[in-house]
């Protein structure tokens, strides 16, 4: 039987190494159906949705119809399977066995080698049930004067609930038995309102030191002017959802032509970093382009950073001397390149994954945005 590829990414370099040594017992235990792989190459990510890069990486991978498991202090992620912390070997095999169930379509069965009445460690979330923790679906369409309103879980799930055949699954380890509280609702920014259903049709912001922005998530466009760098302040701040409007036709015209949605999210992570790179790697790691970018004359200089990347893969270091950019300029075009799936990190094979330092498990990603 083939194996399912997967692979963690989106998330600070410690907590990779943690989930990797912990992936190696739990997989084996499971008979080894899932082996690891590269980011573009897999079909199943396991991503950390509180940190700025792996939201992006939730975005692209939701477009892209890959599976997503979402490491998280919350039971009621948009993931498609919710890992919570703190992560042990057993919650990382209940909810690998949950994900490989899923994927052989035999979701009620349980794998070899999990004891019959055993439970995961993960909520695995019921798309046709469950609401998400970002932004509502609102009612309206263009004509519409409601704005958008945030859904507040009132209560954590209870994880030993059943509801509509759906098992939210609870850890039944030493580890596991006392959960962190709740994290409070995460501040929203332009790139969390791109995910698909966070807005509910064209809405329009507008910014006194910029122009007026409108996105369709409909048609998959934005609409503005023909230049990116105009619509950075709408990048480097925390958007709260009532500063949407409804958007008519009249509207986005006046904005500007109509624009691809990628383009958008390009600039969201071209702006992320402030000249750091947002998943937190080390001058070890390596990146590669896998296709070709769309090169804005904005920033000249990315077509020599491109030029260099599509040679193969290199660190920041060596792509700043062999494009003549700055380490902070390819941080940043790395950045959006990821976020927009042009880009893929590649570890060294000789390079071993350090052990992480002790101290808790995913620390946070702070301060990395512009303005």
């Amino acid at each position: 039987m083939s194996k399912y590829p997967l692979c963690f990414t989106g998330m600070e370099q410690a907590d990779e190494a943690t989930l990797k040594m912990l992936f190696v017992d739990a997989n084996a235990s499971l008979g080894e159906p899932f082996e690891l792989t590269s980011e573009d190459r897999a079909q199943i990510l396991v991503v950390d949705l509180g940190s700025i890069y792996g939201h992006m990486t939730w975005l692209r991978a939701h477009s892209a119809g890959k599976t997503v498991v979402g490491l998280s202090n919350r039971a009621d992620s948009e993931a498609d399977f919710t890992l919570l912390r703190p992560v042990s070997e057993s919650s990382l095999r209940d909810i690998l066995a949950a994900v490989a169930a899923a994927q052989t379509g035999a979701a009620n069965e349980p794998l070899d080698g999990i004891a019959d009445g055993g439970t995961a460690s993960a909520a695995a979330r019921d798309d046709a049930d469950e609401p998400t923790a970002s932004a509502a679906p609102m009612a309206g369409t263009t004509d519409a004067v409601e704005t958008v309103e945030t859904v507040e879980t009132a209560d954590a799930a209870d994880p030993e609930t059943e509801t509509d055949g759906s098992t939210a699954i609870a850890a039944q380890t030493p580890e596991a038995a006392e959960q962190p509280a709740p994290e409070p609702p995460r501040e929203k920014h332009l790139v969390d309102y791109l995910r698909a259903g966070a807005l509910p049709g064209p809405m329009r912001l507008q910014l006194p030191d910029a122009p007026p922005l409108v996105v369709d998530p409909r048609t998959g466009h934005y609409f503005g002017p023909p230049q990116l760098k105009p619509l950075m302040p709408y990048c480097r701040i925390v958007i709260a959802p009532e500063q949407w409007v409804p958007a008519s036709a009249e509207d986005a015209a006046r904005a500007g032509s109509p624009q691809p949605w990628t383009r958008l999210i390009w600039l969201c992570g071209l702006v992320s970093g402030a000249g750091r790179l947002v998943d937190a790697g080390d001058g070890e790691r390596q990146y590669r382009l896998l296709k070709w970018p769309q090169i804005e004359r904005e920033f000249p200089r990315h077509f020599r950073i491109a030029t260099a990347m599509m040679k193969g893969p290199a660190t920041l270091p060596e792509i700043a001397q062999a494009s003549s950019a700055t380490v902070e300029e390819v941080a940043d075009f790395v950045n959006a390149s990821l976020a927009t799936g042009f880009a893929a990190i590649e570890l060294p094979p000789s390079v071993e994954p350090e052990a992480p330092a002790k101290g808790g498990l995913l620390g946070r990603l702070k301060g990395l945005r512009g303005g």
